[in-house]
């Protein structure tokens, strides 16, 4: 059996991440696991932990993201009020892409790693989105070479494209892109015309 180098292992685990983290499960009705973790990071900020289990005590709302709480929550108290099938997960996450080097969960929460999960679930919502569009395009099929350069742009891994995205005007461009691939499923033929072929394809050269 073929031995994976520790940068193959790397990238399976953090595939294997990329996966739950975008999927849902009964208990995240719907919602994605990822924002399941947001939700969790941001009321512990805002809240903090429940004073007392009898009478739900909450202590005053936290929206200073310029001071930490006077609670000092940490990733632990986040981890500590996770859905049971979220356990174990939170540290990976935080450790996702090399973005935080976090060995143990008793590091206090900071406002960039807040960030750092919202950046994610805008990440993935527009990698979703962009996907489920995407299969959905019909192209003209008596242009083979015009085709298969459509098919090459369109199919470029979402991942690849958005894994360093964290300004507003690549989402701008992902956000145009999504709109001219939606005009086209519009269209009672669903096929995509020169002019919209060009502004698909110099929306992705700014995004490559």
């Amino acid at each position: 059996m073929e031995t994976l180098s520790r940068s193959e292992r790397v990238a399976m685990a953090e595939l294997e991440l990329r996966t739950w983290m975008t999927s849902t499960t009964e208990m995240t009705y719907g919602d994605l696991n990822i924002h399941v973790i947001h939700r969790a990071l941001t009321d512990m900020w805002a809240f903090g932990p429940v004073v007392s289990d009898d009478d739900n005590e909450w202590p005053d709302v936290w929206n200073n993201f310029d001071e930490h709480p006077p609670w000092k929550p940490t990733l632990q108290d986040v981890e500590d009020h996770l859905p049971s099938d979220h356990e174990e997960k939170l540290l990976k996450i935080m450790n996702y892409e090399g973005r935080f080097v976090i060995e143990s969960l008793d590091l206090e929460i900071d406002p960039e790693h807040i960030k750092f999960i919202k950046d994610l679930c805008d990440e993935f919502e527009c990698d979703i989105a962009f996907e489920e569009v995407a299969d959905e395009v019909v192209f003209d099929q008596n242009d083979e070479v015009y085709n298969d350069e459509v098919y090459r742009i369109l199919n470029l891994q979402p991942s690849g494209i958005f894994q360093d995205e964290r300004n507003a005007e690549r989402m701008n461009n992902c956000r145009l892109g999504l709109e001219i691939i939606e005009s086209i499923m519009e269209k009672d033929t669903q096929t995509m015309n020169q002019g919209e072929f060009i502004k698909l394809c110099n929306i992705f050269k700014e995004l490559s």
